[in-house]
């Protein structure tokens, strides 16, 4: 980025480059506006602060010099004065310089010249699609979205846009109104707003050459979140792009915020399994569907054989890997179901809806073998387990499943471990 500043002060000039130097940038100066129009001539500056006393031009008469023989919107154009005179400073800004600072508070224009060096510094990330027929229209405008370091599709028709929506990710969707084919900006964004997860909450940005309060009105009122006119500035076109970029990405990292926030209120985070925190919930989901589908539903609880002497043989560290293997296991095994709880230490609970009696102890059996049979975290380990069961679900028969399980459970550890006990099955 680079700075122009003009001042024929000295002093004004060395607090300038003081002032300047904490920032990423080239700077370079002038003391008059002649001379600073011939470096303007020469070279391009995204920054020019200048004074309004100039030995050979007034501020305000050497901006309108600027803006006449080399316009250019992006440019930012800071006055400052040591006029305490308020008609000075509103008399720039009507004439379009971006902001007046007095010379005895050059902390406010400190502080603007860190938050535009900071925004001029951010790097565009996106994907973007760009629907738009005209050919001549895609060169500029795709040439804007290079240039800001962002990559796109484009196409030339509703329907095709509508295909891509369905079949990529985007993170911001620019279309024309009117477009070859069927279709037209309307159904570009009803096509984003219809598809699935994946763009459902992707901007749209709508252009068109046709800008009348009512097509701004109809576009913003179907969904779409922004309208630029083709007779606009293409630097117009840049910073609403930008905005609606950089929107999303916030909005996208605050649903990231959110669901890394559930998982940690719903998940235990050494396995990953649901924690105790979750159960509360689930289980009045699960009882519910039993009852409404007079369905049975089967619980069983599952414990490491002698979990302490593996810890203190092998050491905690250890015993964690042992923990995320069996939940593994865990998993694996019971894919069909779900849902599987770490109760805490090395107890699990596995819900089993829509499963008999006779179904739940023959797959805890064969689960109880399959972790005799394996070597977890290379040494042999076992498990116990308790199972109960209700046929004719109630809205209390958690509760009594559990206290039942839990009871089968400490007579499978006590006839030896290695095993499953079930509770007797409860009908009515």
């Amino acid at each position: 980025m680079r700075v122009l500043t003009v001042d024929p002060s000295k002093a004004a000039t060395s607090m300038y480059a003081l002032m300047l130097e904490k920032f990423p940038i080239e700077v370079q100066h002038a003391e008059s506006a002649k001379q600073a129009l011939e470096m303007i001539h020469e070279n391009y500056f995204d920054l020019i602060i200048f004074a309004y006393e100039l030995p050979d031009s007034d501020g305000i008469r050497f901006y309108q010099k600027i803006s006449t023989t080399h316009p250019s919107p992006a440019q930012v154009h800071l006055l400052v004065t040591s006029n305490t005179d308020d008609a000075v400073k509103q008399a720039a800004i009507e004439q379009g310089v971006t902001a007046c600072f007095s010379k005895y508070q050059i902390s406010a224009l400190e502080a603007f010249v860190a938050s535009f060096t900071k925004s001029s510094a951010l790097k565009l990330q996106g994907h973007v699609l760009l629907v738009e027929d005209s050919h001549a229209s895609v060169l500029v405008y795709g040439g804007a979205l290079k240039k800001m370091g962002l990559t796109f599709d484009h196409c030339a028709d509703a329907e095709t846009a509508q295909t891509y929506i369905q079949t990529r990710s985007y993170d911001l969707v620019v279309s024309d109104f009117y477009l070859q084919g069927v279709g037209d900006g309307f159904s570009v964004v009803s096509a984003v707003r219809d598809s699935g997860k994946q763009n459902r909450k992707t901007p749209v940005l709508v252009i068109s050459h046709m800008s009348t309060p009512a097509r701004r009105f109809q576009l913003l009122l179907n969904d779409a979140n922004d309208f630029f006119s083709k007779d606009g500035l293409l630097e117009e076109f840049e910073v609403r792009v930008a905005h609606l970029i950089a929107n999303h990405a916030a909005l996208k990292k605050i649903e990231q915020q959110y669901e890394a926030m559930q998982t940690l209120a719903t998940k235990d985070s050494l396995t990953k399994l649901y924690n105790r925190h979750y159960l509360e919930s689930a289980k009045e989901d699960v009882i519910a569907a039993a009852i409404k589908t007079n369905t049975p539903l089967s619980l069983m609880l599952v414990d490491i054989d002698y979990f302490k002497k593996v810890n203190d043989t092998y050491g905690h560290i250890f015993g964690d890997q042992l923990l995320e293997q069996l939940a593994h296991e865990l998993k694996h095994f019971f894919a069909d179901h779900p849902l599987i709880f770490r109760m805490g230490g090395e107890e699990f609970l596995v819900l089993l809806p829509n499963v008999s009696y006779d179904a739940s102890i023959d797959q805890a059996t064969r689960f109880c073998k399959h972790i005799d049979a394996s070597q977890l975290s290379g040494i042999h380990v076992t498990v116990s387990i308790g199972v109960a069961s209700e046929t004719a679900v109630q809205p209390d028969s958690f509760e009594r499943l559990c206290i039942e399980a839990d009871a089968a459970l400490y007579q499978a550890k006590h006839l030896g471990r290695n095993q499953v006990f079930a509770a007797s099955c409860v009908a009515a």
